[in-house]
């Protein structure tokens, strides 16, 4: 994967969402985008991805509320392996014209025993 990848993970915000990944909420949304930029970059391959137990509940019109537990291989261009297991949950709204985009994305991550 190439920046390319990251540019495009990052365009299905809006533009000041609030983020939270295991415990930490990032400041801003581009001390986020310097993360994923980063994850992007350093990323070989994506040996699994596996989402159960999705649900979707609409709120009203223009927002709804998406969930999903999750189970993530990857490996890094170092050959290091990433296992995570988690939950992942997101707050789309419908902008002016009419694109979902997330103002809110939270996810947790299973304790590595």
């Amino acid at each position: 994967m190439n920046s390319k990848d990251a540019k495009e993970a990052l365009s299905y915000y809006t533009n000041n969402p609030r983020i939270i990944s295991n415990g930490r909420l990032f400041e801003s949304f581009e001390s986020f985008s310097s993360t994923i930029k980063e994850f992007y970059a350093n990323l070989f391959e994506i040996n699994f991805a596996e989402y159960t137990d999705t649900r979707i509940e609409v709120l009203s019109a223009n927002n709804a509320h998406f969930s999903t537990k999750f189970h993530w291989i990857s490996t890094d261009k170092d050959g290091i392996k990433v296992d995570l297991k988690g939950t992942w949950s997101a707050l789309f709204v419908l902008n002016d014209i009419k694109v979902w985009k997330m103002s809110f994305r939270h996810e947790s991550f299973m304790p590595v025993l």
